[in-house]
């Protein structure tokens, strides 16, 4: 798991990298800046702030959206079993038809489901 995560950090800092480049090879930029340390001297301007930016932005949506794949949520509802389908016109409520069959699986508690079928019939419809 961890080589996975640094996997994506470097992704996210290689894209990061090309997205900084692009724009501010584009952009004017008036941000100035220096460091100085170890007996070097670094002069940056404001592609490092848009580096810093863009880095922060990309790195929490990427992992916003691997904990929202990956989620695990919890439900007290239960569609497990075998269920009827039925056919049934907006203008006549009381007569059904059915048409078939549906599976649904779903482990204890989980919100994720997987549902199959089988249509047995069709109705069809008269449109004027």
């Amino acid at each position: 798991m961890v080589w996975q995560i640094t996997l994506i950090i470097i992704f996210i800092a290689l894209v990061d990298l090309a997205i900084t480049f692009i724009l501010f090879k584009h952009l004017s930029s008036w941000a100035k800046g220096h460091w100085e340390g170890g007996g070097h001297k670094i002069a940056y301007g404001g592609a490092l702030a848009g580096f810093v930016l863009i880095f922060f932005l990309l790195t929490q949506t990427v992992f916003s959206f691997i904990d929202i794949v990956n989620s695990n949520e919890e439900t007290s509802i239960n569609l497990d079993g075998q269920w009827i389908m039925y056919f049934e016109s907006p203008e006549d409520t009381a007569n059904r038809t059915k048409l078939g069959t549906a599976f649904i699986e779903q482990e204890k508690k989980s919100s994720h489901f997987i549902m199959r079928g089988t249509i047995e019939s069709s109705v069809e419809n008269d449109v004027e």
